[in-house]
Formats: structure tokens, sequence, C-alpha cells
């Protein structure tokens, strides 16, 4: 867990926020893993990822990766020189300090493998994200491990709906593989700076 203080700020509020496809651009580095890994086999645009699991995506020809395939793209993933290669989303530093200025703790989470702790503080440092804490659950346990919060923004969409029946509202940086209607505690943003606004008015 990494935390960097800020003492001139009170926190009365927490914010969950998953990494990747929420802060960093992740898609774009996985499917290139993906179509280097089946040798040019399976080759998924971003409109082919449907479903948060890649494995059961399938390309225009109706090809799809293998399990262990899968799990071999996914260590690939972990390591430091991908990892510091992927890109944030345009404006994320900028709208979570702007969050942080409203009184909002950050708390970055996310399951990705336990190789990647390290690559990982790394990158969120290289691009100097503001103060938050880190933390590495389990896929699908985050509302488990970290209980509820004032929000969450995410991707996943059973992630979202996990937190929201435990009384964390939701929010969803929206991609393919989550399209839903708004519900009560489930909100879909086009971008970081819809998410803020609505963050900062909710909680004005």
């Amino acid at each position: 867990m990494k935390e960097q203080p800020n003492s001139n700020i009170i926190f009365a509020k927490k914010i969950c926020i998953d990494i990747d496809n929420v802060i960093a651009e992740t898609d774009t580095m996985m499917r290139s893993l993906i179509l280097k890994r089946t040798g040019g086999r399976v080759d998924l645009k971003y409109e082919d990822i449907i479903e948060f699991d890649y494995r059961k995506c399938h390309d225009s020809e109706g090809n799809r990766i293998t399990g262990e395939e899968w799990e071999q793209v996914h260590n690939e993933f972990s390591e430091e020189k991908n990892i510091l290669q992927l890109t944030p989303y345009i404006g994320a530093q900028d709208y979570l300090r702007v969050l942080v200025d409203y009184g909002f703790q950050l708390h970055f989470a996310t399951s990705r493998l336990h190789q990647a702790w390290i690559p990982t503080i790394k990158w969120l440092d290289k691009y100097r994200f503001p103060p938050h804490r880190l933390h590495f659950v389990n896929h699908r346990e985050k509302h488990l491990a970290l209980g509820v919060f004032s929000a969450m923004i995410e991707d996943d969409l059973q992630q979202a709906r996990d937190f929201a029946q435990q009384g964390t509202p939701a929010y969803l940086i929206a991609h393919p593989w989550n399209v839903t209607a708004n519900t009560d505690c489930i909100f879909r943003a086009r971008d970081w700076k819809e998410v803020s606004e609505q963050l900062q008015n909710k909680y004005r």
C-alpha cells in the first residue's frame, strides 16, 4: 500500500478507482500482446471487446484467444517494460487533483498480478498522479476487500454492480464491454471530465 499524505487537506470522502482502462489506456496494449502471442491469428479491434474477459471476445474472423494464451499474455503485460508504456487517459491526473481539492481521498485498486506491483508504482509516479493509496486485490473482490466508498470508478460492469449493491455509487468509464442503462447507483461516463463533474455536483 502506498500513501502520499498531504497535511493541508482534510479528507471526508473516499473514492475507489480502478487502474486498467480507467486511468490507464490498457486495452490497446492487451490487444497488441494478443496479436503477437497468437502469431496474428487473433486480431481484436476495440469494438470487438464486448466482454470484460478477453477470452470470450471474437475478432472479425471469429477467432479468439485460448486460456493458455491469455495466461501468457497476462504475464507479459505485467512486465515493467509493458506497463511503463501505458498512456494515462487524457486529463485523468488533472481531474483527480480537482477531486483531491474537493476533499476526496484516492484509493487506486487493481487486480493486476503480484509481479506488476513495482511497475504499477513506477507508472503512477512517472505520470505524477496525485496523493493516493494503492491496493492489489483479487479479481472482482474489491468491494469485499476494501468496503464501502463515497464512490468508485470502474470499467468492469459486474464489479460496479457489486459495489452498488453494497451501497457505493459506481461510475463506469464507457467502453464496449460495459454497455448498460444507468441505474440509481451505476452511472456511465464518457470521460474523466464527466466523472469529475458528477462527483462534484453530488458532494457539493
